[in-house]
């Protein structure tokens, strides 16, 4: 398990995949949309990381802080990381919002009640 990675930012894509090197070796790595700006090449960078293995590929994904990176680590649990990959680009809030959606309505309702129906269309869809 790679936990975390401390290096270059050698390259980077608006897509999400930034280049880093660490110790001579180039680490592709899958970050959140809003966090590429900050990831400038030939600057410094430091990302929790979680890696899924499957039978055909290694996807690292990095973050610029362990919260994020343990809400996708509970959501991929749930969910599945390709499920995860196609319904957002990465925004912890959005991830959060899928989640409830997709593994419970009801305790999406319940979250509207809770937190009001204002607060849960700021968080961009949840339906009350």
């Amino acid at each position: 398990m790679i936990g975390s990675l401390r290096g270059t930012v050698l390259d980077r894509a608006i897509g999400g995949e930034v280049l880093l090197e660490v110790g001579g070796v180039g680490y592709r790595v899958w970050v959140p949309s809003g966090a590429v700006p900050a990831l400038e090449p030939g600057g410094p960078a430091f990302l929790f990381t979680y890696l899924v293995v499957r039978d055909d590929a290694l996807t690292l994904y990095g973050f610029p802080d362990r919260d994020q990176r343990d809400t996708f680590e509970a959501l991929c649990h749930n969910l599945g990381q390709t499920s995860l990959q196609g319904n957002f680009q990465w925004d912890p809030l959005e991830a959060i919002v899928f989640g409830i959606q997709q593994l419970d309505p009801v305790i999406g309702a319940g979250f509207c009640v809770v937190e009001g129906p204002a607060f849960a269309r700021a968080l961009h869809g949840l339906r009350c």
